[in-house]
């Protein structure tokens, strides 16, 4: 019986779409074939600024990635046919592959339910349940933000 469950695992595994941190366009292209422009549509109409982002599907997953310099800083994972339809539950495997694709070869800690982090805190990853989407990003990625948002704040209150 745990042979059986042990191949069903690994087989589920190699069908995940494995998602890289790291990885340049080039690679999530080869990876996953084209992205699709269509996918982001309705976030773009919404006025996001999207410019950064690609959007990729495999085996039933959707992925979208932000990149810096060409390479993968933010990915956001989860099973669904659109960005807008409701998203399957992602199982314990589903997760763990997730994370082992996603860590560099390095260790996950937990942080709580449902969020790591690498040993040398450099990735940073939450399963939203909520929303039921898989989250991964790098420090430099929530500090690019952090600074962003810090400025915007400033900007507003500028003048007080």
């Amino acid at each position: 019986m745990k042979t059986i469950i042990l191949l069903a695992t690994l087989f589920i595994s190699t069908l995940i779409a494995s998602a890289r941190i790291g990885e340049t366009e080039e690679q999530c292209k080869a990876r996953y074939g084209p992205h699709w422009p269509g996918l982001l549509d309705k976030a773009k109409k919404s006025g996001e600024d999207l410019k950064d982002f690609k959007a990729y599907g495999k085996n039933g997953f959707i992925l979208v990635i932000h990149f810096t310099g060409d390479k993968a800083d933010t990915l956001s994972v989860f099973k669904g046919r659109t960005i807008e339809s409701k998203h399957e539950i992602l199982t314990e495997t589903e997760i763990k592959t997730f994370l082992n694709a996603n860590g560099d070869g390095k260790k996950w800690v937990e942080i709580d339910a449902n969020s790591w982090r690498t040993e040398d805190r450099l990735i940073t990853a939450c399963y939203m349940q909520e929303t039921r989407v898989m989250a991964f990003c790098t420090r430099e990625a929530i500090n690019r933000v952090a600074a962003k948002k810090e400025s915007e704040e400033r900007e507003m209150l500028d003048g007080f």
